[in-house]
């Protein structure tokens, strides 16, 4: 029997990864939307360029998944994040100073993309899975609402930098406040709760960290040997795969996309907090409702929301329009990433999580690293993301229909 304790330091983790989900958003993803256009004229880069490089951020990110995943079974996560922290901040102040775009790829593209990996969600979701069982939904939407916050926050007022100065300075402040915020979540970030003399949830008894929900494999050890041998893994690869194809593409041209719409950069970033908005609601909502319903009947929902959410960004030339893109596309693609932790967890267990989790990041390359690409050279050869958005659309689609016929995994 081990005694109860009345602040439970699970929480503690919940709030470490946070803010650093609020940091990863904006330094590691949504923030290039505010670069692309000042940069491509400044420095008479095409925005297919920059996106390469966006794209090489998403393919070095991912290689050191199976590397990573592993140690984060293995190892306290501090030192991790110390170091992540400490090269991203420092990589996206260099961006400041840049004029050769193959500095940009190799800054940018590769060093920064390593690094940050360090403070995303393949370790600060398996973390939070060791950590929780029972209240593993509501945890990882409390955790993962830093990505809206982050945006909400943040975008706007580099934005204001980049209009108001310059984007050379926008990059400089970004570098500068990831390493003051950064810097002391990395000792709020805990293994798991057994190294502490607790168990997940705070339970008092072993028996009461048994799930009760039999759609849950906690009580099942899977490793990831076995993992790779079901057909669910390979098909929960290919749905998020496809998926992360078009939330990659858009995450990075929304902005552009809207202001060659006819909308200021001004407008695009506060259609974008707005999307922030309700993004950070879905989480915590879809957190809850992960604990009663299955994660693949709302992994259809939410792919299903987002592929209307684009419908509306595709067709928005007025303000009404991009509106109830916000709205939707924030609702329902705000809790895809929430979707995609939590079905490894539920699906194979918290035990050899990182390792299962690490595994899958070499096959996302493609999907993470193709929409960005794809987008902008479309947009470059045609003035328009009109028919890569369409195709986009149709993804999510294929993406939710796959997942709702995808049932967890039965080990002999």
């Amino acid at each position: 029997m081990i005694e109860k304790k009345s602040l439970f330091l699970g929480w503690w983790v919940v709030f470490g990864s946070f803010l650093s989900n609020a940091m990863y958003s904006v330094t590691g993803l949504v923030a290039i939307g505010l670069f692309i256009e000042p940069m491509s004229s400044s420095l008479n880069w095409s925005v297919a360029s920059i996106s390469v490089g966006i794209a090489l951020r998403q393919i070095a990110g991912t290689i050191v998944g199976p590397l990573l995943g592993p140690r984060i079974d293995k190892t306290e996560p501090k030192k991790l994040f110390f170091i992540s922290t400490f090269i991203t901040g420092i990589s996206t102040i260099v961006l400041g100073f840049i004029t050769n775009v193959w500095v940009f790829y190799m800054v940018y593209g590769v060093i920064g993309a390593i690094a940050i990996t360090g403070i995303s969600n393949l370790v600060t979701g398996t973390v939070i899975s060791k950590w929780f069982i029972k209240s593993r939904g509501r945890a990882l939407g409390f955790s993962d609402l830093g990505s809206s916050v982050g945006v909400i926050i943040l975008i706007p007022v580099i934005n204001i930098i980049i209009t108001s100065h310059s984007w050379e300075l926008a990059w400089i402040s970004l570098g500068l406040l990831h390493l003051i915020i950064m810097t002391p979540v990395a000792f709020l970030m805990k293994r798991q709760p057994e190294d502490y003399g607790l168990l997940p949830d705070n339970e008092i008894s072993v028996e009461h960290d048994l799930i009760t929900n039999d759609s849950k494999s906690d009580r099942v050890v899977w490793t990831a040997k076995e993992a790779i041998k079901t057909y669910q893994f390979w098909i929960i690869i290919l749905a998020f795969g496809l998926s992360n194809i078009s939330v990659m593409a858009i995450l990075t041209h929304q902005i552009n996309h809207i202001v060659h719409q006819g909308f200021s950069s001004t407008q695009a970033a506060l259609i974008i907090s707005l999307w922030a908005i309700f993004a950070g609601f879905a989480r915590v909502l879809f957190g809850f409702l992960l604990e009663r319903i299955s994660v693949r009947y709302l992994s259809f929902i939410v792919m299903i929301g987002s592929a209307l959410g684009t419908y509306f960004l595709l067709i928005g030339n007025s303000l009404e329009l991009l509106y109830c893109f916000a709205i939707i596309y924030g609702l329902f693609r705000g809790a895809i990433v929430l979707m995609s932790i939590i079905i490894w967890a539920d699906y194979y267990g918290r035990t050899n999580l990182g390792a299962i989790r690490g595994l899958t990041t070499p096959f996302n390359i493609i999907s993470l690293s193709i929409g960005p690409v794809a987008a902008g050279y479309f947009y470059d050869q045609l003035g328009s993301y009109d028919m890569i958005f369409s195709v986009f659309i149709l993804l999510y689609v294929i993406s939710g229909v796959l997942i709702l016929f995808t049932h967890s995994p039965k080990k002999k």
